[in-house]
């Protein structure tokens, strides 16, 4: 099984789209949404180099995973990957980064189970 890392804002990114969606749906519709966010970056950690590169993005090195209508923001590194951002497709991209610069990883349980 290849590792991943979430950053404190990918992390916050991941809770607003649960909210956002238990708040429209059911908390298991939202969770069952989750997981699949997550079965993303495992398969991404399997496949580093699936993403599209993205060199005017800050660290460098970042990539970009369509999964629906996000966009997963990762780092590959030796043996892992660090998720950076989860990010609407409508969103404005670089302004994301820019706003809120990813400053450390976390490696904690989801809150949604």
């Amino acid at each position: 099984m290849k590792r991943y890392t979430i950053s404190v804002e990918a992390r916050s990114d991941l809770d607003g789209i649960w909210d956002y969606i238990a708040e429209r749906s059911t908390t298991e519709t939202a969770t069952e949404f989750l997981w699949k966010f997550y079965a993303s970056f495992q398969s991404i950690a399997s496949s580093p180099s699936a993403g599209v590169a993205m060199p005017d993005f800050q660290p460098a090195g970042i990539r970009r995973f369509l999964m629906g209508k996000f966009l997963i923001y990762y780092l590959p590194a030796r043996g892992k990957i660090s998720i950076l951002r989860v990010l609407h497709g409508k969103r404005l991209q670089m302004k994301a980064f820019k706003e809120q610069p990813v400053a450390k990883l976390v490696r904690r349980k989801p809150r949604y189970n």
